[in-house]
């Protein structure tokens, strides 16, 4: 293997442990969907798989946000650092995870509910409703954007 990389795989590395930090760190994300030409961005708490290829939501149905998400799956999640600890500009992360949406099947809902209640404890009434659907994002591609200008992309797996 040549030096240049060694060094490529070494900064993917670091990538993706500064992607895990982030992506335990925070707690929220802008979730971005379209219908009919239409863009709508909204607030979700989220919790990501261990091996990142899945960001978990969750949404009643009766909301322009469900009908979004089945009328066209493929999203985009925003996760970003500045605001939790006043981080500067330069200093901050933000990652956009883009993929397709799908809601969880039956046979995996515990599994993904024990995931996603481990980071949002206080949501166990929300997920358990029976209008609530849980949805996994099977992430296709993470950019990865360090201070202002530093961009770096991760296909999945990481």
């Amino acid at each position: 293997m040549s030096v240049k990389k060694e060094q490529d795989l070494g900064k993917k590395s670091e990538v993706k442990r500064e992607l895990s930090q982030l992506m335990a760190s925070q707690r929220l994300a802008a979730l971005a969907t379209e219908s009919g030409g239409e863009p709508y961005v909204n607030l979700v708490a989220f919790a990501a798989s261990p091996d990142l290829a899945e960001i978990y939501f969750a949404t009643p149905r009766a909301t322009r946000k469900y009908d979004n998400l089945t009328q066209n799956p493929r999203v985009a999640v925003l996760v970003d650092n500045r605001a939790a600890a006043a981080v500067k500009l330069e200093d901050g992360m933000a990652v956009t995870a883009m993929g397709m949406v799908k809601e969880v099947p039956q046979e995996r809902r515990l599994e993904v509910s024990n995931v996603f209640l481990a980071r949002h404890p206080q949501m166990v009434y929300f997920i358990s409703n029976s209008g609530t659907v849980l949805f996994s994002l099977e992430v296709e591609l993470y950019i990865c954007v360090f201070g202002l200008d530093r961009v770096v992309s991760l296909r999945v797996p990481v």
